[in-house]
């Protein structure tokens, strides 16, 4: 699964973002299966608005100051995406 990484400027996002491209190699939008956003719910509006006509899957993974739908607990995914956001749930 190839997959994009967008995230907003929050601290907390800038640094998951760093680690998580350690682990990980990261394509374009364009190119990816599905996208994984770092942020809040703002970030994740913003990038499910901006990458919509991809018909893409979005991932959000709770790293900004409000996070109700990137809130991962009680989140039913694949294990694979478990594996992913492994260490990176609030």
């Amino acid at each position: 699964m190839k997959l994009a990484c967008v995230h907003s400027s929050a601290p907390n996002a800038v640094e998951a973002f760093g680690l998580l491209s350690e682990r990980y190699t990261f394509v374009a939008p364009e190119e990816a299966d599905a996208i994984v956003v770092l942020g809040g719910d703002g970030m994740l509006l913003h990038s499910i608005h901006a990458h919509r006509h991809l018909g893409l899957p979005f991932f959000g993974m709770n790293r900004g100051t409000v996070g109700n739908g990137t809130d991962l607990s009680g989140f039913s995914c694949s294990p694979s995406m478990r594996d992913f956001s492994k260490g990176f749930t609030t």
